[in-house]
């Protein structure tokens, strides 16, 4: 009993410490064809997310801009009419506008 709760201890204490250590392969420098195959997958990975990142925008806030978008739409036109028709009752009978 004592040797196991030493044993779950001492895996505790060095996961605390530092981790499990993993072997590393170390094979040397990458060649330019491997580094532009990388670059192009990574490029393409940054690119979906990005689309999808932009979708998923439109989805969460799309409806609250159509909503704003009506609201501003429908305060601004009557607003509209209104400087238009006082606006030529202010203007001089004549004056060529």
């Amino acid at each position: 009993m004592r040797s196991r709760l030493f044993r779950a201890r001492a895996a505790l204490a060095t996961l605390l410490a530092g981790g499990v250590q993993t072997a590393s392969l170390d094979m040397g420098p990458v060649s330019t064809g491997t580094r532009l195959r990388n670059a192009m997958i990574d490029g393409y990975r940054t690119a979906i997310e990005s689309a999808l990142d932009l979708l998923l925008f439109l989805l969460r806030e799309g409806p609250r801009l159509v909503f704003w978008g009506i609201v501003l739409i429908g305060l601004a036109w009557p607003l509209r009419i209104a400087w238009r028709t006082s606006g030529s009752r202010l203007r001089a009978p004549g004056s060529g506008q």
